[in-house]
């Protein structure tokens, strides 16, 4: 699965959660510390197998839960229109 980050969008960081704006929808999303881990690798342009080995060693998970929980917080940005997906 690839992933494309939507143009116009504003991020801010405070404390442990990640607000992003997305100007063209004007929209508001909120992260918790999980989702702006993983919201971070995002913005680095990381890989999908990358964001998933590290939220393993992040958090202790085995494979197959990174894996699926990856697939869904990438399935919510897409819905929110932070990103498009591809494969």
């Amino acid at each position: 699965m690839q992933y494309t980050k939507a143009r116009n969008l504003s991020v801010k960081r405070v404390k442990d959660e990640t607000f992003v704006l997305n100007r063209d929808e004007s929209s508001i999303h909120s992260f918790n510390s999980t989702g702006a881990f993983l919201w971070d690798r995002i913005q680095n342009q990381e890989g999908v197998p990358e964001i998933e080995k590290a939220l393993c060693n992040e958090y202790n998970l085995d494979k197959e839960t990174a894996s699926r929980d990856v697939a869904e917080f990438l399935q919510s940005l897409a819905a929110a229109k932070l990103i498009s997906l591809g494969e």
